[in-house]
């Protein structure tokens, strides 16, 4: 809003000192008694025009600010607008579809065959059941279980094998290091692995399977026996200990003499077994079962992301074309307001200006006539000149022009004008309705199916979308 402040009539007094000059002037005679003009009267008033000046030029420039809004207002076009913001959004959907469906066909290609797969591989080995095998968490828990079983059984190899070593306790806990590492790490890498062969029904995996659990069997008591009867052997101090382990286990395998070494034993072929059938879990029993529903899981997991990615992007733009054409009408149908504010700032400000002007020409017959007073006290002749005799002019008249009177103020939407904007909003909202769905159907395919990451379920359905508005809701409307 514009405002002026009023003239300081005390500040322009000391400035133009109008008793000063006009003392000063009448001493002279000036001016003459039939003079018609005052050029002293003439200087004062040209400061205060002066000020007058000023307020027109702040006048004119906020009057051309307020013009040229309403100049843009009025300029606007909501038809065209929309059609912008419509047709920008269209060319977007499309970018999106151009350039997003190779991968996202390739994507659905990979599902598609990877699912194809799964299935022929369960047709083929006829397996009814779904996939069974841990996931990220159980297989840490299960690594875990046999890092457990490391150290508890070295730290018990240890403390039995302790006794008759030349190197003591360092050579104790070496020994039983590597005990445990082939008494724990064979049976959870290799043989529990190849075991899940026995669930085969061809002929040729499951005995591999069996020769290969036989040998392992084999494999972890021999080890165990070992072990215990090296623990006697060397706690009797035998010169040469491994010949003597192995003449024992040639000729009395079980013969073994302390209860201690039976604990050993024990404990041994107890840490081997779990081993081997936690590495047995860590995949479906039947084998390749396990990797081929991993893939699918894998593949479908990738379609599904990428559904989501372009949905998402799809989703994105039209909503941000719906939120402009809203802005758009709002804005429209607010325009009459906006136009009526302008024209009550433009009044407000004209009247401020005139108001201005009848207080800048207050001051200046004040000050007129202090120096008319004073030259006329001065004065030796006793005359009032000519120039005294009529009222001060301060030649304020000519910037009263600026002042344009009353604008015309814009009337309210009519009816008509109201309806053809909900219309064309309509028919905006339809048609990016319309290009988002067939970008949709054209990506995702007639169905807008998702494939889903678990084997056997049913795809899921693509994310649903909003129901445009059908009508425009304003603000205060």
């Amino acid at each position: 809003m514009l405002e002026f402040d009023s003239p300081d009539l005390d500040a322009l007094r000391a400035e133009i000192q109008p008793d000063e000059k006009g003392f000063d002037a009448g001493e002279r005679g000036v001016p003459a008694a039939d003079a018609p003009e005052d050029p002293a009267e003439r200087q004062i008033c040209r400061k205060i025009v002066a000020l007058g000046e000023s307020a027109r030029s702040r006048l004119q420039h906020y009057l051309e600010e307020l013009e040229g809004r309403r100049g843009q207002l009025r300029g606007a076009s909501p038809s065209q607008d929309l059609n912008r913001a419509l047709r920008d959004a269209e060319v977007e959907v499309r970018q999106i579809a151009r350039t997003e469906g190779p991968a996202l066909r390739e994507a659905r290609f990979s599902a598609d065959r990877r699912k194809h797969e799964l299935q022929e591989f369960k047709q083929q080995h006829r397996l009814r059941r779904a996939a069974q095998y841990p996931d990220f968490r159980r297989k840490f828990l299960q690594w875990g279980l046999v890092a457990v079983l490391f150290v508890i059984e070295s730290l018990t190899n240890a403390s039995f094998l302790a006794v008759g070593q030349e190197l003591g306790l360092l050579g104790a806990y070496t020994l039983a290091f590597g005990v445990s590492a082939l008494n724990l790490l064979p049976a959870f890498l290799l043989f529990g692995p190849v075991s899940r062969g026995l669930a085969q029904g061809e002929p040729g995996p499951k005995t591999l399977a069996i020769l290969s659990t036989i040998s392992y069997l084999v494999f972890a008591g021999g080890l165990n026996l070992g072990v215990a009867h090296f623990r006697e052997v060397s706690g009797a101090l035998v010169d040469d200990a491994g010949a003597a382990v192995v003449e024992r286990m040639r000729e009395a395998p079980f013969a073994l003499q302390d209860a201690e070494s039976w604990l050993l034993f024990g404990i041994g072929l107890l840490f081997s077994l779990v081993a081997f059938f936690d590495g047995r879990k860590m995949d479906d029993a039947y084998p390749g079962y396990g990797a081929v529903d991993r893939q699918q899981r894998e593949a479908a997991s990738q379609y599904a992301d990428e559904v989501r990615r372009v949905t998402d992007d799809l989703n994105e733009v039209r909503q941000r074309a719906l939120d402009d054409f809203r802005r758009l009408v709002h804005d429209s149908k607010s325009q009459p307001n906006e136009e009526r504010t302008l024209a009550r700032q433009r009044r407000t400000a004209e009247k401020n200006y005139a108001a201005y002007l009848d207080q800048l020409d207050a001051v200046a017959r004040a000050l007129v006539a202090e120096y008319r007073d004073a030259n006329h006290q001065a004065r030796t002749d006793g005359e009032t000149p000519v120039a005294h005799r009529s009222a001060p002019d301060a030649g304020l008249s000519v910037l009263r022009a600026a002042v344009s009177g009353e604008d015309e103020e814009a009337g309210p939407p009519g009816n008509d004008e109201a309806g053809r904007l909900d219309e064309e909003y309509r028919q905006a909202t339809d048609r990016v309705d319309r290009a988002h769905q067939a970008a949709l159907s054209e990506l995702l395919g007639e169905s807008s199916a998702v494939p889903s990451p678990d084997a056997g379920a049913p795809a899921a359905a693509a994310p649903a979308l909003p129901a445009p508005d059908e009508t425009l809701k304003l603000p205060g409307g």
